[in-house]
């Protein structure tokens, strides 16, 4: 073999690694469809795509500066930040503010990432987006018109630390069978033959015309392909389309975990005490989850164990401590009110404190996972409980039922503000 042929074979091994490594998630899921086109061997632009522990879909499209394998230098650490993230329960907003730091420290001063993120829970109609440089996010409409325009509100990553680095996120109600569009650059400036772009409102087009938009992916992939047939590509392209549809029920990817033999079993119990400097900095809930699921028998239960954590202790901060009312989230216009009064009140925290009590035992054939949330805040009249989980179609308040349809136990005690919830596994 002579040298060229060798280190076109290397190249390709490389390249096999490289998308083994990043390709990861859920973009096989049956609502979401994508076309990537790399200039080169290896890509600039990057999807991924996971499933939250709470049932929603993460999902970013990033576009590195330059081509080939220095642009896809950052591509490892991007994905490893985005997965590891999302599957211990962060949320959008945190592991954006991670992968800037990540980005600023490793990245030359002249790359960078532009970015778009996105969170869609199809069970409650809210879509989340930070956009990052990235064009305009689309979000359609059953019938295929454009019902949002998503622009950049940020820059990209990478370019500013942590102290100078200011994210802004849009939250929009979305309903059941609307579709969003997320691509790169590459898409709308690729050019013809004659040298004629493929522009934002030639894209736009299709969108008018794909009513209702059935076919609308296949139409733009089929019609972009004939536009640049015979010129040479000169980006990275990618565009995906993510359906809103809460039917959709994607299975769990394997983890390597610690499994016990059968004959181990170690009961424990766990207090924490969050002060207001604690909850201001930090989201204790990942570090628990990931505490917890490190137990391969305990992973298994990944999502309900999530599910009752995060439930018991939102309440504790939000209504508990912050004083917030759930009215507030009625619509997506509402769910966006809620968060930005919540983030002005945990600033403003001073006084209070939240405690957290985990405890596992063994049983025969299984375990049995308590938890108790209290906080110092005036409580609520618990006897007045939400209404049932089949006669709430509010955005707000089905979480408590939730909980208590998987838990052997829920008990609010004191006066609102100590509940316990015992769930029991096998």
């Amino acid at each position: 073999m002579d040298q060229f042929a060798h280190l076109e074979q290397e190249q390709e091994m490389a390249q096999k690694v490289f998308a083994t490594m990043i390709n990861r998630g859920y973009l096989d899921a049956p609502n979401l469809k994508y076309l990537i086109s790399p200039l080169a061997l290896f890509n600039g632009d990057v999807l991924f795509a996971t499933q939250k522990p709470s049932g929603g879909l993460h999902v970013m499209l990033g576009d590195f500066t330059g081509h080939g394998l220095p642009a896809a230098f950052g591509a490892i650490p991007v994905s490893d930040i985005f997965y590891a993230m999302t599957a211990k329960g962060y949320n959008l907003g945190e592991i954006v503010l991670e992968l800037n730091s990540r980005l600023y420290a490793m990245l030359p001063a002249n790359q960078f990432l532009c970015a778009c993120m996105l969170d869609l829970d199809s069970n409650v109609g809210s879509l989340t987006v930070w956009n990052g440089a990235i064009p305009d996010v689309l979000v359609l409409n059953r019938e295929g018109g454009i019902k949002y325009r998503l622009k950049s509100r940020n820059i990209p990553l990478g370019v500013v630390g942590r102290d100078t680095f200011e994210s802004i996120v849009e939250i929009k109600d979305i309903d059941q069978g609307e579709r969003i569009y997320v691509y790169s650059d590459g898409l709308i400036e690729a050019r013809s033959p004659d040298g004629e772009m493929f522009t934002q409102e030639r894209l736009d087009e299709y969108f008018a015309r794909n009513q209702p938009p059935n076919g609308l992916f296949e139409d733009i992939q089929d019609g972009f392909s004939t536009f640049c047939t015979g010129k040479t590509q000169e980006d990275d392209i990618t565009i995906s389309e993510i359906i809103c549809d809460k039917e959709v029920v994607l299975p769990p990817k394997p983890k390597t975990v610690f499994v016990p033999d059968k004959s181990y079993r170690m009961d424990w119990k766990v207090i924490m005490d969050l002060t207001p400097a604690t909850l201001r900095t930090c989201d204790p809930l990942p570090l628990i989850i990931h505490y917890l699921t490190e137990d391969e028998r305990l992973y298994q239960h990944k999502e309900n164990i999530y599910l009752i954590l995060s439930e018991l202790f939102t309440n504790a901060l939000e209504h508990g401590l912050l004083g917030l009312d759930s009215k507030l989230k009625k619509d997506a216009q509402g769910f966006a009110q809620y968060f930005a009064a919540r983030e002005k009140a945990l600033a403003e925290l001073e006084n209070g404190t939240i405690q957290i009590v985990l405890e596992h035992s063994f049983h025969d054939e299984g375990g049995e996972f308590a938890v108790c949330v209290e906080d110092s805040g005036p409580g609520f009249d618990y006897h007045r409980m939400n209404p049932q989980l089949a006669d709430n179609i509010e955005l707000s308040g089905r979480g408590i039922q939730l909980v208590k349809s998987i838990c052997q136990k829920v008990a609010h005690q004191g006066r609102g503000n100590r509940v316990e919830a015992v769930y029991v596994w096998s």
